[in-house]
C-alpha cells in the first residue's frame, strides 16, 4: 500500500506541476519511478489493480512529448527514458508513439542541449529492442533510417559571423552526440546503414583531415570508420578489410617519405614497393601534400602536419586491428611491425641519456626543419608503442614470434627518449603486456637496459609521491622501515592522479615475478625491494618473497622482505600462506603381520616381543606365546599435544550402574576396586616399552600411553586382537565387537591400560584424593 501510495503521489505530482517548471523537477520525479515496479502497472491483465495508474502515466508523457513548450518536451524525454528502462517488455513493445514523437522533435528548432536528450533517448530505445526480433521487426528497422537522415542535418557545419565581418564554418556541437548513438546502433544493423556509408564516411574522414578537430571527435571518427567495413556485403567484408589496411600502411610510408626526406634512414623494409626512393627532394620548401591520398583524405603542410598525420593514421591502424568483424580476416603483422620499425629507430638521445642518438641529417637539411622533426618524434613513438600494444592484447600467442624483436625496439627506444613522460609510460604499459605473457630469459634481451627501464619505473613512482619528490635523494636513503613509513604514512601522500605513476605502479610487481627477475641486476633488485617496501606496495612485496635471486650454490642472495610483507599485510591470505603453511597430515604407518610364529630363541625381522614396564619398575617378557601386533599411526602434532594432558577416570567407574561399551565389566556388575597407587606407580605404568629386532641388534621404542590413547580416540578404526600391544597373551579381542576391548584388570597387576570415555568427565575420586 505504500508503494502505490508514493507512486501516485509522484504521478499526481507530474500532473499538477506547471509545464515550465517540470525540468527543475524532472530529474527528481524519473528517480522516484526507478525506485518503483514499474513493470506491473502496464501488464495487460484483468487481475492487474494498477493498470490504471499505468495508463495515466503513459498519458500524461504522451501530451508531454507533443507539447509546444521546450520544457514540456525534454521533460517527456526524460521520463520516456526511465520507463522503457524499468517498465518491461509490455511497455517497450507499445513505444512506437514515442519513437516518432521523438524523431519530430529532431526537426525542431530546440536548444542542442534537449535535442542531445532526443537523441540519447531514441538511441536507448532502439538498443533495447535488440534482443526481440518482432520489435526490431516493427520499431528499429522502419524508423532507423529516419533517425539517420535527421542526423546527418544536424551535423552540418554551422556559419558564424565573426566582428570583423567575416563568416567561419564550426562544427556542429551535436557532432560527438550523433557519432556515438551511430556507433551504438551500427554493429546491430549494418545493413540499415549500408545505403548511408557514401555520406558518413566523408564527415569521418573530414575530421581526421582537420587540424583543429577535437580529440573525442578524431577518436569517435576512427571507430566509426572502422566500424563502416562491416556494412559491406558478406563476401565483400575480407577484401574490404585487407584493402583499408593495405591502403593505411601504403599511406603511413608515403607521408614518412615526406617528413622524413632530410633524415639518412638506416632501415630498409622487407617490402620492395615500400623501399624509399634515392631521389634527392627540393629541401627549400617545406614538405607537403597538396592532393587527396589514397584514404580520401584532405593535404597537410609542414613537419608538424604531416606528424600529426601519421598518428592519426597510426590511430586508425590500431583501432582496425581491434574492432571485432564477422568474417575471419588475414592480418599481415609482419608488414605492421616493419612500418613501426622504420619509426622507432628514429631515435635522439637527451643531454643526460646514455647512449647516442640515432638520427643523422642531409648536410642541405635546415635547423628549424631538424628541431621540428625533433620536437614531433615522441608523438610518433608513442603512436607506435600503442599500436604494439593493441596488437599483442589482441592476436595474443599469434605474436610470439614477434616479441624479440618488440622488446629489443623498447629497450633501444628508452635507452634514449627516457626523458620523454609519454614514451616512458607507453614502454611501460607495453612491457607490462609482454611480461605478463611470456618469459623474456629465453629470448636475446640485454639485461643492463633492462634494469635501466626497471630503474626508470623506480624513479617515476619516487616522483609521483609527496615524500620522495619533496626531499633529496639523500634524505630518501635515510628513510626507515618504520611500521607507520610502511602503512599509514605512505598510503597518505599517494599520487594517483597520473598515469605515468599508474603504469610504474602496475609495471613494478610484474618486473619482480618469475618471468623478468632474474633479468634485473642486484643494485636495481635491492631499490625495487626497498621501494616497495617505502611505498606499502603489496603485490610487488609478495612477488619478491616468492621470487628470491638464487645463487649458483642454492642460496638466496639477497635477504627477504617477508617481515615487511607480514607487518603490512597480516590479514591477506597469501601472507598467511607464506608464514604458516598448513599441508595435509599424512600418519605414518608401520604395519607388522598379523600372526607372528616363533620357534624357541629364534628371531625374525618380522617377530614382535612386548615388555611392559609395571609400576615396581620390572620388566616381564613374553616369548613362548604369540604376541599381538597393532598398526602404529603416528598421531599429529595437536593430537600429541592433546594427549599429555592428565588422563581422566572415566565415568563408569564412578557411577557402576551405568554401562560402558569399551570397559570389560559387563553392565550391571561393579568393578572391583582398585589398589590406591602412589603418584611415582602411576606415571610409571603410563609408559609403554615396544622392543623389536633388528639386524644389528634389539632396539628399543619408548611411548606414552596416553599417545596411544589419544590416537585411539581421535581414528576410529577396528583394531585387531593380534595387533593390540599391552594385551595379556591369553586375552583375544573379538573384532567384530568393535571398541569392546577386553583388558585384563585384577589387583595382582598394577598395570592398566585407560579406557576411552565419550561422556562427560567426573572426577570425583581424584578431587577426594587430592
Amino acid at each position: 500500500m505504500q508503494h502505490d501510495g508514493s507512486l501516485r503521489s509522484a504521478i499526481h505530482r507530474l500532473t499538477v506541476t506547471p509545464v515550465d517548471d517540470l525540468p527543475r523537477i524532472s530529474s527528481f520525479l524519473a528517480s522516484s519511478l526507478a525506485n518503483h515496479d514499474l513493470e506491473k502497472l502496464f501488464l495487460d491483465s484483468k487481475e492487474n489493480a494498477s493498470i490504471v495508474t499505468g495508463h495515466r502515466l503513459k498519458t500524461r508523457v504522451t501530451s508531454l512529448l507533443q507539447d509546444r513548450n521546450p520544457s514540456g518536451r525534454s521533460s517527456a524525454s526524460i521520463l520516456i527514458k526511465t520507463l522503457i528502462d524499468n517498465g518491461g517488455p509490455q511497455l517497450l513493445a507499445s513505444s512506437a508513439p514515442w519513437a516518432r514523437g521523438l524523431l519530430s522533435c529532431l526537426n525542431k528548432s530546440d536548444t542542442p542541449e534537449v535535442k542531445k536528450l532526443y537523441l540519447t533517448t531514441i538511441t536507448r530505445l532502439f538498443v533495447l529492442t535488440q534482443d526481440q526480433p518482432s520489435l526490431v521487426r516493427e520499431i528499429t528497422t522502419p524508423l532507423l533510417p529516419t533517425l539517420i537522415s535527421a542526423c546527418l542535418n544536424l551535423i552540418r557545419p554551422m556559419t558564424i559571423n565573426t566582428t570583423e565581418g567575416k563568416t567561419i564554418l564550426v562544427a556542429s556541437p551535436l557532432l560527438d552526440t550523433v557519432l556515438e548513438c551511430w556507433l551504438r546502433l551500427l554493429p546491430h544493423h549494418p545493413t540499415v546503414f549500408r545505403p548511408f556509408v557514401n555520406r558518413i564516411k566523408p564527415i569521418c574522414l573530414s575530421l581526421l583531415s582537420k587540424d583543429d578537430s577535437t580529440e573525442t571527435s578524431i577518436v569517435l571518427g576512427t571507430e566509426l570508420l572502422c566500424s563502416l567495413i562491416s556494412c559491406a556485403p558478406k563476401a565483400a567484408i575480407v577484401q574490404e578489410w585487407t584493402q583499408a589496411s593495405s591502403s593505411l600502411i601504403q599511406s603511413i610510408h608515403d607521408i614518412s617519405n615526406q617528413v622524413l626526406r632530410g633524415v639518412i634512414e638506416e632501415h630498409q623494409s622487407n617490402d620492395p614497393s615500400l623501399l624509399t626512393s634515392l631521389t634527392r627532394r627540393d629541401l627549400s620548401k617545406p614538405p607537403e601534400q597538396s592532393n587527396t591520398d589514397k584514404l580520401g583524405m584532405g593535404g597537410w603542410v609542414g613537419i608538424t602536419s604531416g606528424c600529426a598525420r601519421l598518428s592519426k593514421l597510426l590511430a586508425w591502424l590500431q583501432c582496425l586491428i581491434s574492432t571485432p568483424t564477422s568474417q575471419a580476416v588475414p592480418v599481415r603483422l609482419g608488414m605492421i611491425v616493419d612500418t613501426i620499425s622504420r619509426l622507432m629507430d628514429l631515435t635522439v638521445a637527451d643531454s643526460k641519456a646514455q647512449g647516442g642518438s640515432r638520427l643523422k641529417f642531409h648536410s642541405e637539411v635546415s635547423r628549424e626543419e631538424k628541431e621540428e622533426l625533433l620536437l614531433n618524434l615522441p608523438r610518433l613513438h608513442v603512436s607506435c608503442l600503442c599500436l604494439l600494444q593493441t596488437a599483442i592484447s589482441t592476436y595474443g600467442q599469434a605474436t610470439l614470434p614477434l616479441y624479440e624483436i618488440i622488446i629489443n625496439q623498447i629497450l633501444e627506444l628508452t635507452g634514449t627518449m627516457m626523458f620523454h613522460v609519454k614514451v616512458r609510460e607507453a614502454s611501460y604499459d607495453l612491457m607490462r603486456a609482454i611480461l605478463e605473457t611470456m618469459s623474456p630469459q629465453h629470448l636475446d634481451v640485454d639485461r643492463k637496459a633492462f634494469s635501466n627501464l626497471i630503474n626508470s619505473c623506480c624513479g617515476d613512482l619516487k616522483s609521483g609521491h609527496a615524500e620522495f619528490s619533496n626531499e633529496s635523494t639523500d634524505q630518501v636513503k635515510d628513510i626507515s622501515f618504520s611500521a607507520t613509513a610502511t602503512k599509514g604514512t605512505a598510503l597518505s601522500s599517494f599520487n594517483h592522479h597520473t598515469s605515468i605513476y599508474q603504469a610504474a605502479w602496475k609495471l613494478l610487481p610484474i618486473a619482480l615475478g618469475p618471468p623478468a627477475y632474474m633479468l634485473l641486476t642486484r643494485q636495481v633488485r635491492i631499490e625495487a625491494d626497498r621501494l616497495s617496501i617505502l611505498l606499502n606496495h603489496r603485490e610487488a612485496m609478495l612477488a619478491s618473497v616468492m621470487n628470491p635471486v638464487i645463487s649458483k650454490n642454492g642460496k638466496a642472495t639477497n635477504a627477504s622482505i617477508l617481515p615487511f610483507l607480514a607487518r603490512s599485510s597480516p590479514n591477506l591470505p597469501a601472507v598467511e600462506a607464506l608464514l604458516r603453511p598448513r599441508f595435509p597430515i599424512r600418519p605414518v604407518q608401520v604395519s607388522e603381520p598379523s600372526t607372528n610364529q616363533r620357534t624357541g630363541d629364534s628371531h625374525t625381522s618380522e617377530d614382535v616381543s612386548n615388555t611392559f614396564v609395571h609400576s615396581n619398575g620390572q620388566g616381564t617378557e613374553n616369548k613362548d606365546q604369540e604376541v599381538p601386533a597393532i598398526d602404529v599411526q603416528v598421531p599429529p602434532a595437536e593430537d600429541v599435544h592433546r594427549a599429555k594432558s592428565p588422563l581422566k577416570r572415566p565415568l563408569e567407574e564412578t557411577n557402576p550402574r551405568l554401562p560402558s561399551l569399551f570397559s570389560a565389566t559387563p553392565a550391571g556388575e561393579e568393578p572391583e576396586s582398585k589398589k590406591p597407587r602412589s603418584e611415582n606407580d602411576t606415571i610409571k605404568s603410563a609408559m609403554i616399552t615396544i622392543q623389536g629386532d633388528s639386524q644389528d641388534g634389539k632396539e628399543i621404542y619408548s611411548t606414552a600411553a596416553s599417545d596411544f590413547t589419544s590416537q585411539v580416540q581421535t581414528e576410529e578404526v577396528l583394531v585387531p586382537a593380534s595387533q593390540l600391544i599391552g594385551q595379556p597373551n591369553n586375552t583375544p579381542l573379538n573384532a567384530q565387537q568393535g571398541r569392546n576391548m577386553e583388558i585384563a584388570d585384577s589387583d595382582e597387576s598394577d598395570f592398566e591400560i585407560p579406557t576411552i570415555d565419550p561422556e562427560m568427565d567426573t572426577d570425583e575420586e581424584e578431587d577426594d584424593e587430592d
